[in-house]
């Protein structure tokens, strides 16, 4: 049995096994169908994958001090999309605690500190996207969400079209992709399971040594 799903491109026909991943493969065959059915509805469907890592990321930085020597002295948080840096600042501007916020969603290390940065010069953050921003904002004024594609962050949406489930041939790259998922499956398995005897005492060890360094 085969779905034929849509992610940002054509898949093609591929059986559960192959999916991008299980969240994809759950949402794809959640619906049983009869072997001829086919999905013909335009509807796309929505799926987060909170495991997906992308290069990608969204700030909201606020400058709270300046210096000519020092640089900024700044607080950020590194959100996972647009729309979650959104909320974040939507509950800042409700009068909700920056640090608390922090530490629950940034992604940026400096969240077990609530999301301060201390004193900044450019390039410290390795990021001109950051910098863009952080160095032009007045003080004490909350940023609109900065997107940055030097960052890797994690969580995200798939977006998936079912175009078709049915009894279908594979065709024969899917064929042999199934058969090299299912024996490295296999392998694995073997390997976390066997055991490996040594039965070299250090006399033993001691004699091979001297045997190769004696070119004997």
């Amino acid at each position: 049995f085969s779905c034929y799903p849509m992610i940002e491109g054509d898949l093609g026909w591929l059986p559960r096994e192959l999916m991008p991943n299980s969240i994809i493969a759950e949402a794809a065959f959640s619906e049983i169908v009869s072997p001829s059915a086919r999905n013909d509805s335009e509807e796309l469907t929505k799926i987060y994958d909170g495991s997906a890592s992308k290069s990608v990321g969204y700030w909201l930085i606020e400058v709270v001090d300046s210096d000519e020597e020092k640089g900024i002295k700044a607080r950020a948080m590194l959100l996972g999309s647009k729309q979650k840096a959104s909320e974040v600042k939507t509950k800042l501007g409700e009068g909700d605690d920056f640090a608390a916020l922090a530490k629950e969603y940034s992604q940026h290390e400096s969240k077990d500190n609530g999301g301060e940065l201390d004193w900044l010069k450019l390039g410290d953050m390795n990021s001109e996207a950051f910098d863009e921003v952080a160095f032009n904002l007045p003080l004490a004024e909350l940023s609109e969400p900065v997107q940055d594609k030097s960052v890797q962050t994690t969580g995200g949406y798939w977006i998936v079209k079912v175009l078709g489930k049915d009894e279908h041939e594979l065709s024969q790259d899917v064929r042999e992709n199934l058969k090299t998922k299912r024996f490295n499956e296999w392998f694995q398995e073997q390997w976390e399971s066997s055991t490996i005897n040594s039965y070299l005492d250090e006399e033993k060890k001691s004699w091979a040594v001297n045997r190769v360094a004696g070119g004997k």
